[in-house]
């Protein structure tokens, strides 16, 4: 089979793909990949199938992309659908590129939403887009999880990412592209050497591929080592994982981490933050630099302090902590509370009194400091109770008090109720309930 058929050949599994959406810059790789898709697919494939075009809106020469790639899926027979990121993007923290790739995965995410059942997204990255991704990586300090590679095959949050041609070199899509006269628009940033993936390009690959001319196989066959490694590793830092969390998804153990293998230690950290929905390589590095610490404290940021996420240690734990999801201070606030659910103010959660027919008046407020609560028949610090439990201190602002209406303190709400608390409820026949809005580290403590 010439390179022309196998190109086209490899795009045949696709038609068993109940939705499929072919990404087109308008550039040589996907007109050659949408161009290719339309001889193999039948008439029915093609009504499954959309041509995706992402609209940066980043240079002037975007409206020739989007016209080339709109005419080609109108010459296949294909619907054509232009996606637009909902903001600008802004490359000032972690690059253009990277921007801008994080900006047309969304855009992809948004578009599978509107199917019932899930589609698959197509891209035209070849083996030497491979080979420049393992030596990028690589140079910006990636471990063998990072520089394994594009998988041809992985699943995303709302579609699924398919690469075939990752075995076809960039010349052999240029050459099917010529070989069918496929007009394409070149991006300009691609020649820019302002960028590291377009030096790699234009300046070192080419001297190694002189050096050894199947340097792009070698890294396939490691990219395919090194994956069926990554998935073993995976399954291992899972259960380990499960053996480090305490009751709450959000505390990892310390003292069960270090027990683990210490070459699985690093992959329970990026899984344990990957499963809480961050993967940005910088925070994972401060907090292996946080875990490691002879120090039983301190904080890992993510971003310029305060930081919207912070992992605090403390108690022989890693703490996350989402800062948006704090609770703002309340001041004491009258509440009549009966059976019903009541909402509490900033979004403290949920009371209510099971048994009462009618209401009853308290206060709720946040913590100030200097409170002192009845219990066992003894006043005492509300502070050196949440010591004796081991509280963390930046959780305990996020309890709701709840005071009698002369400001007796009667509760930590979900920690601790006091004497007169219990005994009022048992006299009244009643019992107080208290829900958090979502599950807090709190309730772990």
């Amino acid at each position: 089979m010439d390179t022309l058929a196998a190109l086209k050949n490899a795009l045949v599994p696709l038609l068993s793909q109940r939705w499929i959406g072919l990404a087109c810059s308008g550039g040589t790789d996907s007109v050659a990949l949408v161009h290719a898709f339309a001889q193999v697919a039948d008439t029915a494939a093609r009504r499954r199938c959309f041509v995706l075009h992402v609209d940066h809106r980043l240079q002037a020469a975007a409206p020739d992309f989007a016209e080339r790639s709109q005419t080609l899926a109108w010459e296949c027979g294909i619907a054509w659908t232009r996606l637009s990121p909902l903001r600008n993007i802004d490359g000032h923290s972690v690059g253009i590129e990277s921007a801008a790739r994080a900006a047309r995965y969304a855009c992809f995410d948004q578009w599978a939403q509107g199917f019932a059942e899930r589609p698959c997204v197509v891209l035209a990255h070849h083996a030497d887009d491979q080979l420049e991704t393992f030596f990028l990586r690589l140079l910006r300090g990636a471990g063998s999880i990072g520089i394994a590679g594009m998988r041809a095959h992985s699943a995303r949050a709302q579609f699924d990412l398919l690469r075939p041609w990752l075995a076809f070199k960039k010349s052999e899509l240029r050459d099917y592209a010529d070989a069918h006269q496929l007009p394409s628009v070149e991006d300009p940033m691609n020649a820019d050497r302002a960028f590291l993936r377009s030096r790699l390009r234009h300046e070192l690959l080419p001297t190694l591929t002189q050096i050894n001319p199947n340097l792009s196989g070698h890294i396939r066959t490691l990219s395919e080592q090194w994956h069926h490694e990554r998935d073993l590793l995976a399954r291992m830092s899972e259960q380990a994982l499960a053996q480090c969390l305490n009751l709450d998804e959000k505390v990892l153990s310390l003292s069960h981490w270090r027990k683990q293998e210490p070459a699985l230690q690093p992959l329970i950290l990026r899984r344990w933050l990957e499963s809480l929905g961050r993967k940005e390589l910088a925070f994972l590095r401060e907090v292996e630099r946080l875990s490691q610490s002879e120090r039983d404290a301190g904080q890992a940021r993510l971003g310029q302090a305060p930081g919207r996420y912070v992992v605090h240690r403390y108690q022989d734990a890693l703490w996350f902590e989402d800062i948006e999801h704090r609770s703002q201070a309340l001041s004491k606030t009258a509440l009549m509370v009966d059976q019903t659910w009541l909402a509490l103010p900033n979004q403290l959660g949920l009371l209510r009194l099971e048994g009462s027919e009618q209401a009853h008046a308290f206060l709720l407020a946040t913590r100030l400091g200097g409170e002192r609560i009845l219990l066992n028949g003894t006043h005492r610090a509300l502070k050196d109770y949440f010591n004796q439990i081991h509280m963390p201190p930046w959780l305990r602002d996020q309890v709701p008090l709840l005071f009698d209406s002369k400001g007796q303190l009667l509760a930590a709400l979900g920690v601790v109720q006091s004497d007169e608390l219990a005994q009022w409820a048992k006299t009244k026949g009643v019992r107080l309930h208290f829900q958090r809005r979502q599950k807090s580290a709190i309730d772990a403590g």
